[in-house]
């Protein structure tokens, strides 16, 4: 009963995944307490330090002298402003610090005050867009890597050890653990989901794979769900109060391992998800060569009526590998494009790969391409 229950519901799994496109990618949103100039002014500069960060994959980026100088004109690259009120934190799962606080003072102990005072939450936010055509145009020009909008989605397998007890957090938690990783992770750029936690993955899956860290079950469990990336994590507090976790990131065959301790778990959730960007970003953030790549012919078949032309050149120039896609040819439902590009081919393919527009022509011809020549056709 257990097997048939698990091969029917397979024929009902969500449409693949896959990479998406990060909306608003060069909007930040910065949390104030007013709305005068000054405040203003300092917000800006914040907005655009993580706009850098997240463009650029690259956390140290506003500390090196090209991103000092950056900053500098920061309002050179503000396209429009507004002000938003922020939505309250949802009801949390860990908020122990004021508990034990409070704990240690009805036993006699001292009170930190720091555990039991809050420091005043921010209730509105100011919203900065900027213009990502000069922005990455800069960057371009100052040998800056440049990640574009379509970014690996990645699956968060994350166990949390709370009151001696060790749970998996499913998409529908709501804690403040799935609260600040989201959060971090919208910062930095970063497309993450977290599992069903279904009885597809119950069968597959326990809370010790991913405390243990088992390759096994843990990429059998994420087939299901088509990311580029997997995210397996766990998460635990200290006998002093502060908090250590593990982190593992798998994208095909390569595995990259990390640990990070904090007294605050927001700080240890956002230096988790920081290492995270950062290896992604290796892979898919890229340099200018300058300009001096030769061209290369690009052939994408299916190309049906004005409408898919218009998606495909809509597409072509989204992609930040590409400086200039020129329509070369028409032959009857196959476009030829000559491509200028920013870096090289390996680049350029990486992104292709990762979106939902162009599938690789699987033809024996394809065999026959050369190195400046790739094949393509249009997905419906």
């Amino acid at each position: 009963m257990w097997k048939l229950l698990l091969i029917v519901s397979l024929f009902f799994l969500p449409s693949t995944l896959l990479a998406k496109t990060v909306e608003n990618l060069y909007e930040v949103a910065v949390p104030v307490f007013s709305q005068s100039r000054q405040e203003r002014k300092s917000a800006n500069v914040a907005a655009f330090s993580e706009l850098l960060i997240r463009i650029t994959g690259r956390q140290n980026v506003i500390k090196e002298e090209k991103g000092k100088a950056l900053l500098k004109k920061t309002n050179s690259y503000i396209r429009s402003f507004r002000y938003e009120s922020i939505e309250p934190r949802p009801s949390v799962l860990d908020e122990t610090a004021d508990a034990d606080a409070l704990q240690e003072g009805e036993n006699g102990a001292e009170v930190d005050i720091k555990k039991v005072v809050k420091e005043p939450e921010a209730t509105q936010a100011l919203v900065v867009s900027f213009d990502e055509k000069a922005v990455k145009n800069k960057l371009w020009k100052l040998q800056l890597p440049v990640w574009g909008a379509t970014r690996p989605n990645t699956l968060v397998w994350l166990v949390v050890q709370h009151d001696e007890q060790r749970s998996l957090i499913n998409e529908s938690e709501n804690s403040n653990f799935t609260y600040q990783l989201t959060k971090h992770a919208k910062k930095r750029g970063l497309p993450v989901m977290f599992p069903k936690l279904d009885l597809i993955d119950q069968a597959q899956i326990n809370v010790t794979d991913v405390w243990g860290d088992f390759d096994d079950p843990i990429l059998a469990a994420s087939e299901r769900y088509s990311t580029e990336a997997i995210l397996s994590t766990r998460i635990f507090k200290t006998t002093e109060g502060g908090w250590r976790s593990r982190w593992s990131v798998r994208q095909g065959v390569d595995v990259t391992n990390w640990r990070v301790e904090n007294t605050d778990l927001d700080g240890l959730i956002a230096e988790g998800m920081s290492v995270l960007a950062e290896n992604l970003a290796e892979r898919y953030a890229h340099v200018s060569t300058g300009g001096n790549t030769d061209a290369m012919l690009i052939y994408i078949s299916d190309v049906k009526n004005i409408s898919d032309y218009q998606r495909l050149e809509r597409y072509l120039n989204s992609l930040s590998t590409i400086k200039k896609a020129m329509l070369s040819q028409i032959r009857g439902e196959e476009l030829v494009y000559e491509l200028l590009l920013r870096s090289d081919q390996k680049a350029l393919t990486q992104a292709i790969s990762l979106g939902k527009t162009l599938l690789s022509n699987a033809d024996p011809l394809a065999m026959e391409l050369t190195d400046n020549r790739l094949s393509y056709r249009l997905v419906p």
